[in-house]
């Protein structure tokens, strides 16, 4: 918009700054004094010479966002106001001059649907930039939640004459020569209702697209209109979006609180300063003030006037009650004029320079170090770390799980994220301050977080991949200053200090991180010292990146380590933090408080399919056939075998299965077969150098040296000195004669010349580690098969203060299911010998705690096993799976810790779990049916079915009588829809349901089958119908020596109704919970709060089945029910009385209704009411069904 024609005017840029109108439908504004008199008002000022360039609506113009009431508004602006903003209305204002932005009541409520307050919910929990970037990019998705606005961007887009599509909006505005640019923000596309205070989101997307944009170059003043607050925003976003909006704005104006307020924000750099202004409001209400203001924009000096207006005693006049305003008028300065000072008699030092320090950092992590690759090319053992890393992908940002921080996405493409961030970037997860992220051995963790300081150090630095790295690759808004803190070293570094009596005051304060960084740097000479750090950590500048809490020799020292984070944590509270760990060593004790968990997930098809493109590319980079052709012949060796492909899906396994297929052409199918290869291919490398060991005997050295640190009297160790390593394996150099230097020395040398041989031992000034801790498990593995049986047992479950053997903890557990294979391979018999030393352990007193416990190691071993078919003889582990039933009995579960029972189930499913057996005369429960009030309502607390906890979708309540049924105990199984897979003679008639074009495997099939009595996820609603009528098929058949069908007369199996689904869990009393109405807790349920993070084998819940034993009705997994979706279905059963048999019937591509909340769905879903759906195409990972059998029904 260009005005600079209009020279009949001078002076300051006006702006007319009116908010929060609330024109409700069936009220006039005639027959509202405050409004009807105030264009009166506004018109005599106008004469007076307070002429408006601008007229700025800061949101609320309307009451609900209904059409009606922006009729109202239309009538009043165009017949009231906008005739009388220029002088003697002979030329009136264009209707461009309007900036209209948004409020809560600008939006239409009835439009936010359960799947709109699901998307919602999910992109809170994940807090996540990329996320809200991802839905806005989508757009489905931002039609989806942007239709509460639609009656308002149809009144906006009238008045201007053009097409609004967007409720944010930035426009360059030219004033007499003076150009403007203006942005409108929206922070209400997430206002559903009274409790939006920090439930609400801005996003850097909006930010991007109307506040730092190139538009805004050389604009002599910049504007932004919001309407709410910056409290009224999500913690997390609000602390990305303010700084940006503020930075690059001169003058904000917002509503909402209908108090007038204004803010300074001062900065260092006075052209950066920002001004907020905060509007009255327009409509009658006795408790807030009616006040609007007129705002005069000065460019030299650049200042703001602000002249206050408010109705006082029935009339609109001067405010004079603002503080230190009695003439109603205030000016603020935003650039002053400099003014002569006086020298400063002493100058503070410059700050630290950090620029070494980036530097040395940047090339710390420009590389990724590839071991034991042959390619005669010396350069190709290090490959840029912008060539070769590949995005992963997280779960749960928020709770121990993760959606990280994906985009939530609508019922049209997988579901509005309950709680589970399903297939999302890692680096969304950056966008919570406080995070852990959860990953297994060789997932990726490490190599994350050397790309993300790599990319914060290239930000800053302007090197590849370039300037704007951060926003580009990590979705950050600013970048800062990385610090990448290895936990081993640190926590080293604070034991060594404490034995000199040296170091903070106190022991677990967060002094120990300046302390330590500002020793790493001195040693360095990187030019920070302590101080620095300190001063850069409470100022905010610094990304603090902690590596490896699980390296942490034992559990107590992981706990002095979390209250030092913590401590940390709450120091410097505007530091990001970010810290790493394997699951195991992620106790109850170990938490830390305030942040959020995402999960790594393994490597999908699509990563791998990258990471075979970016390594093939890099292994012939002047030859894209040469690496098309390599790539693809990997690849084929790679998809050879499920075991390979299992294994593939780890970050570390696959390079090294890359590796290995370049230097050998053969991959190996066990676990321990692979490390051994690897191993095998590392230390060969040394038989090029000349007088190096022979390979046995490296071997043997490095063998006994994992151990040596695996068995530590101090807890494991993952790092140690290079003396306490060579006194380990000294043995292995005797001395030679007079003059050797000694075997301490010999060995020594040794490790420092293993370093540049195989890269199995790194050095890190006088600490050394190897490569990888797996390799370390893998090597005391190898050290424990060579061990007598006696010594070995010994090692393993005796203990000396009487605390867990070494067997159970989950330091040793990988080295434990290792050993297995190592066992394998010198004899069956070593691997009985190693299962009858636990059983014998076990003795006949043993508890039900203690046979789960050796149950789920004894389990997850053979399942390790499985490439070579191995099954235990020893008639004692089938009794002990057997025991291992009772983590299924109400009585006596609570008393076995969750993951011991949920390994034990693990382990009873790989040996024959006998609950999955639709023969079982327990697989059914029998419920005779009868009436129930079906739905939920929470409008009127003494009325039937009232809960705070429903939503609209639940209501009305309504009576329904059910027909007796048979409902399965628990969710149809991984193990039991293998079985319909398998079928020989497959009928083209099962999928009359719709389908048929689909894939026939589950989503993640192959993964799924590691765990049998899981439920099967991943399915749609075709492929659970198909299942119900295969079922149905195979229960008619005759059974047994009598050949009588187990399929009862007159019945299908069938997905059930929604009312016979809801039926189940309430019971004729009508439960909240499918148990009765106690909340939920950790003992009933597999849900968010529970932490599980996956789907759990049926019935380790067993205080959460019905009274009648119907199990997992509540958490789990989400099931599907055989209605369609109807938004008026609930009203019609309603307005019929008491249904009998209801069901909501569709079309074959209707969405379908699903119940019962997940493993990572918060605890409202666990309500017996709650109710979602899914297109029934849609195969979401947190999705699987049950049956029942009951007369046949039309879906």
């Amino acid at each position: 918009m260009d005005r600079t024609s209009d020279t009949a005017m001078t002076g300051p840029i006006r702006l007319l700054h009116l908010s929060d109108i609330h024109f409700r439908a069936g009220t006039t504004w005639d027959r509202e004094p405050v409004l009807r008199d105030l264009a009166a008002a506004i018109a005599r000022e106008v004469a007076d010479g307070l002429v408006p360039d601008l007229v700025a609506i800061t949101g609320d113009i309307a009451q609900a966002g209904a059409p009606a009431e922006y009729a109202l508004a239309r009538d009043w602006l165009a017949g009231q106001l906008w005739p009388r903003l220029t002088p003697g209305r002979s030329k009136p204002l264009p209707r461009d001059p309007l900036l209209l932005v948004p409020g809560n009541h600008d939006v239409d409520r009835t439009r936010v649907t359960p799947t709109v307050q699901h998307v919602q919910d999910a992109l809170l929990q994940g807090r996540s930039q990329p996320g809200i970037a991802d839905l806005f990019a989508d757009d489905d998705a931002r039609a989806l939640v942007l239709k509460r606005h639609a009656a308002y961007l149809a009144f906006y887009s009238d008045w201007l004459g053009q097409p609004q599509s967007l409720p944010w909006w930035e426009r360059t505005i030219t004033i007499r020569k003076t150009r403007l640019h203006c942005a409108g923000l929206d922070s209400a596309w997430m206002a559903r209702g009274d409790a939006d205070r920090g439930h609400l989101l801005l996003g850097l997307w909006q930010v991007n697209q109307t506040i730092d944009t190139g538009n805004a170059a050389g604009a002599h003043w910049r504007l932004a209109l919001l309407h709410h607050p910056w409290d009224y925003l999500a913690e997390f976003d609000a602390t990305e979006v303010k700084d940006r909006v503020q930075l690059h704005r001169d003058l904000l104006l917002r509503g909402h609180l209908h108090q007038v307020d204004s803010a300074q924000i001062l900065r260092a750099d006075r052209r950066r300063d920002c001004l907020e202004l905060a509007a009255g409001c327009l409509y009658e209400h006795g408790s807030y003030p009616n006040a609007f203001q007129w705002i005069e924009l000065q460019a030299a000096p650049k200042q703001v006037r602000v002249l206050y207006r408010a109705w006082v005693k029935g009339a609109w006049q001067v405010d004079g009650n603002q503080p230190g305003c009695p003439d109603g008028v205030v000016q603020f300065e935003l650039a002053p004029v400099e003014r002569q000072r006086p020298p400063a008699k002493r100058r503070s030092p410059p700050p630290a320079d950090p620029t070494r320090y980036l530097q040395d950092l940047w090339d710390e992590t420009a590389t990724i170090a590839i071991r034991g690759l042959k390619t005669g090319r010396p350069e190709a053992n290090r490959i840029p770390i912008a060539d070769l890393f590949i995005e992963l992908q997280a779960s749960g940002a928020a709770s121990a799980g993760a959606s990280g921080g994906a985009a939530a996405r609508t019922d049209k493409g997988g579901p509005a994220d309950l709680g589970r961030q399903g297939a999302a970037p890692l680096h969304a997860a950056l966008a919570n301050r406080r995070l852990v992220i959860v990953g297994d051995p060789g997932c990726g963790k490490t190599t994350f977080l050397r790309w993300v300081a790599h990319c914060l150090t290239a930000d800053r630095l302007g090197r590849p991949p370039g300037p704007r790295a951060a926003a580009l690759h990590l979705g950050l808004g600013r970048a800062r200053l990385p610090v990448l803190v290895r936990i081993a070293d640190w926590l080293q570094f604070m034991e060594r200090v404490q034995a000199q009596d040296l170091g903070p005051a106190l022991v677990k304060g967060a002094e120990w991180l300046p302390e330590y960084l500002g020793a790493q740097a001195q040693d360095q000479c990187l030019g920070l010292d302590a101080d620095a750090w300190r001063l850069l950590l409470r100022a905010g500048e610094v990304l603090i990146l902690l590596d490896g809490l699980d390296e942490a020799p034992d559990l107590g020292r992981r706990r002095a380590l979390v209250a030092v984070i913590e401590s940390a944590a709450r120091a410097y509270r505007d530091c990001p933090l970010v810290v790493t760990s394997r699951p195991a060593a992620l106790r109850e004790e170990v938490l830390l408080a305030g942040f959020a968990h995402t999960l790594i997930e393994r490597l999908d098809p699509a990563a791998i399919a990258r990471f075979l493109a970016r390594w093939s590319a890099a292994l012939f980079p002047d030859s894209a056939a040469q690496a098309q052709r390599h790539r693809r012949a990997l690849a084929a060796a790679l998809d050879s075998r499920p075991e390979i492909r299992r294994l593939a899906r780890n970050a570390v396994m696959l390079t090294a299965l890359a590796v290995l297929h370049w230097n050998d052409k053969r991959l190996p199918e066990q676990r321990a077969e692979l490390y051994d290869s690897i191993v095998h291919w590392l230390i060969r490398a040394r038989e090029d150098r000349a007088g190096r060991a022979p390979v046995q005997r490296c071997r043997r050295v490095l063998r006994d040296l994992a151990f040596a640190m695996q068995s530590d009297g101090r807890g494991r160790q993952v790092q140690v000195t290079r003396h306490w390593a060579a006194e380990r394996i000294a043995q292995h150099f005797p001395a030679a004669g007079t003059g050797d230097p000694g075997a301490i020395e010999r060995a020594e040398a040794f490790l420092l010349d293993e370093e540049l041989d195989s890269g199995l031992i790194v050095r890190r000034g006088n600490q050394v580690r190897f490569w990888h801790l797996t390799f370390q498990e893998y090597l005391a593995a190898q050290a424990l098969a060579g061990r007598a049986d006696a010594e070995r047992t010994a090692a393993l479950l005796d203990s000396a203060d009487g605390g867990t053997p070494a067997l159970y903890r989950s330091e040793w557990r990988e080295t434990v299911l290792l050993l297995g294979g190592v066992l394998h391979e010198q004899g069956g018999e070593k691997v009985e010998g190693l299962v009858a030393a636990v059983l014998d352990r076990l003795g006949p007193g043993s508890t039900l705690a203690e046979q789960a416990r050796a149950a789920g190691l004894l389990g997850a071993l053979v399942r390790d096993l499985d490439p070579f078919g191995y099954r235990p003889a020893d008639p004692r582990y089938a009794r002990c799976l057997a025991a291992a039933l009772a983590v299924f009995e109400p009585e006596q579960a609570d008393a076995i810790p969750l993951a011991d029972r949920i390994a034990a189930a693990d382990a009873l499913a790989q040996a024959g779990d006998p609950r999955l057996d639709w023969a079982h005369p327990e697989r059914w429960v029998e419920l005779p049916g009868g009436r129930f009030r079906m739905g939920a309502q929470q409008q009127d607390a003494q009325a039937p079915g009232y809960d705070e906890k429903a939503n609209k979708f639940e209501a009305p309540v309504h009576q329904v009588q059910v027909s007796g049924f048979a409902i399965a105990r628990f969710p149809v199984t991984v193990a039991e829809f293998a079985e319909f897979l398998a079928e020989e003679d497959p009928d083209p008639g099962w999928w009359r349901a719709g389908g048929a074009d689909e894939p026939v495997e589950p989503h993640d099939w192959e993964d799924q089958q590691a765990h049998p009595s899981r439920p099967v996820v991943g399915v749609s609603w075709y492929q659970a119908m198909a299942f119900c009528a295969w079922l149905t098929d195979r229960l008619a058949r005759p059974q047994g020596a009598k050949g009588d069908p187990l399929l009862p007369e007159g019945r299908v199996v069938s997905l059930p109704s929604e009312a016979q689904w809801e039926y189940a869990a309430r019971g004729g009393p009508g439960r909240r919970y499918p148990w009765g109405e106690e909340a939920p807790a950790a003992r009933r349920a597999n849900f968010d709060d529970t932490g599980v993070g996956d789907p759990s084998p049926v019935g380790v819940f067993p205080a959460g089945a019905t009274p009648e034993g119907v199990l997992d009705l509540a958490g789990n997994v989400l099931e599907w029910c055989l209605d369609a979706d109807d938004d008026g279905f609930y009203d019609r059963c309603q307005a019929q009385g008491v249904v009998i048999d209801p069901l909501a019937q569709g079309d074959g591509g209707s969405s379908r209704v699903l119940r019962g909340g997940a493993f990572v769905i918060r605890a409202w879903s666990l309500r017996s009411s709650f109710r979602f759906r899914f297109e029934p195409r849609n195969r979401d990972p947190l999705v699987g069904f049950r049956c029942v059998l009951a007369a046949p029904r039309q879906p």
